[in-house]
């Protein structure tokens, strides 16, 4: 009897615990967590093994928010540039535009397309940098400039709400890699302009502050 009670106690409990933790993780529930039987120093086979599942699942835990994150700014970043071709695709299609309008609604066409191919091109590269893939390669770049052209980028949604735009950058040169800082001014300039009333004010600032280039928007 007393063997028995052992026996479940040290063995047939522990194993029905992990057992039911990896049912739950392999149905998508990475929350779950197994207590160990002993305090850290003391393990026993059990509670290495119970050790080890936690940390797979806060891993898996991470990597489910991670792809969803992921999913929603792609969906986010793609929305802009497809709206303006569809809008001046659809402009040509339903209007009579003499030549000038016309060259103007291509160039317009043109720009965004580029930027839709810049675009995907940065979302794949920042996919691959969440993975781990690659490793990012600094450049000697001039902040203030590279700023300048993200908010340039945005001129005509920025004239399209009637928004007052405030740039106040100071000439800092840092290292890093402009791929991924560009996709980081995109998001927080293309925010700031859906985010603002018609009519509202926009302001982009660069100020070294105790030996660190700080950016607000």
């Amino acid at each position: 009897v007393i063997d028995g009670i052992r026996r479940k106690v040290t063995v047939d409990r522990p194993v029905e615990n992990i057992s039911d933790a990896t049912a739950r993780i392999a149905s998508g529930d990475f929350s779950v967590r197994i207590r160990t039987s002993h305090p850290y120093g003391r393990y026993d086979e059990f509670d290495c093994i119970a050790d080890n599942i936690n940390t797979m699942a806060a891993e898996l835990s991470k990597t489910k928010v991670l792809h969803t994150d992921f999913v929603s700014n792609v969906s986010h970043e793609l929305k802009t540039p497809l709206a303006i071709i569809q809008n001046y695709s659809q402009a040509i299609k339903d209007g009579n535009p003499d030549k000038d309008t016309l060259n103007k609604y291509a160039d317009v066409l043109v720009a965004t397309s580029k930027r839709l191919t810049a675009l995907v091109t940065n979302i794949l590269k920042l996919n691959r940098l969440e993975n781990q893939q690659i490793r990012t390669e600094p450049k000697s770049i001039r902040l203030n400039e590279m700023l300048a052209e993200s908010v340039l980028a945005f001129e005509d949604a920025i004239e399209a709400k009637g928004l007052e735009l405030d740039c106040d950058l100071d000439e800092l040169v840092i290292q890093s890699n402009p791929d991924y800082l560009e996709i980081v001014w995109s998001n927080l300039i293309s925010n700031a302009i859906k985010f603002t009333e018609p009519n509202g004010k926009i302001s982009v600032s660069l100020k070294e502050e105790g030996g660190e280039a700080v950016v607000k928007v």
